[in-house]
C-alpha cells in the first residue's frame, strides 16, 4: 500500500501493533454513529485485529484503508479509505468511495481534511476519476468535510447504504488535468 505524507500526517497501512487504537476508536459509538445502517460499535480487541486484516487487503491502483498517524508524534488520529462499494455509478462505472473518521481527541483540527486531500490527489493520479463520499445528512463535520475539499453535492441517495445518504462527488477530468465539482 502506498504511504502517503503530508505537511502534519501520514497515511499509511494499518499494522497488527495498531489493534488497540483501532477498537479505541471504533468502540466508541460517538465516532462509529455515522458510519451507515451497519454500523455498530467495535465489541472486542480480536474484532479489530480481524479488522485490521480486512483493511490490509484493500490494496488497488488509487485505492486502499490508511491509518492517519501525526507527523511527529506517531500517534494515530483515525481512518481514511478509498475503495470500492459495490454500486456502480450512473455511467456503469464502479462507485469509489472516500471515507473517514477521527477518534474524538484528533477532531477539529483539520486532520480529515488534510489526509482526505491527500488521498483524492493519489486516486486521481492513479486514474480513478470520481471518488463519492456519502454522509449521513446529520453529520455536520462530514458535510463541512466535503465542502472544504470542493466535492459537489449529487443529493441524497439509499443506493449504497439502505438509508438516507448525502452524496458527495469529487471529479477530476484526465484529459484536461481540471477537477470538477
Amino acid at each position: 500500500m502506498k504511504v502517503l505524507a503530508t505537511r502534519r500526517l501520514m497515511l499509511r497501512a494499518w499494522e497488527q501493533a495498531d489493534a488497540d487504537f483501532l477498537f479505541s476508536l471504533e468502540s466508541l459509538p460517538e465516532t462509529v454513529r455515522y458510519l451507515g445502517s451497519e454500523s455498530r460499535v467495535m465489541a472486542s480487541l480480536e474484532e479489530a485485529r480481524a479488522s485490521i486484516v480486512r483493511r490490509r487487503a484493500v490494496d488497488a491502483p488509487g485505492q486502499g484503508i490508511w491509518a492517519i498517524e501525526i507527523r511527529g508524534s506517531g500517534e494515530l488520529a483515525g481512518n481514511l479509505l478509498c475503495k470500492p462499494v459495490g454500486t456502480p455509478s450512473v455511467d456503469g462505472a464502479e462507485t469509489i468511495e472516500i471515507g473517514w473518521h477521527l477518534h474524538p481527541d484528533a477532531q477539529g483540527r483539520g486532520y480529515a481534511v488534510e489526509a482526505a486531500q491527500a488521498v483524492i490527489d493519489y486516486a486521481h493520479s492513479r486514474g480513478i476519476t470520481t471518488l463519492s463520499a456519502f454522509v449521513d445528512p446529520l453529520n455536520n463535520a462530514s458535510i463541512k468535510v466535503c465542502e472544504r475539499l470542493g466535492m459537489a453535492s449529487q443529493g441524497l441517495t439509499e443506493e449504497v447504504y439502505g438509508q438516507s445518504m448525502l452524496c458527495f462527488q469529487h471529479t477530476k477530468d484526465l484529459s484536461s488535468g481540471k477537477e470538477s465539482e
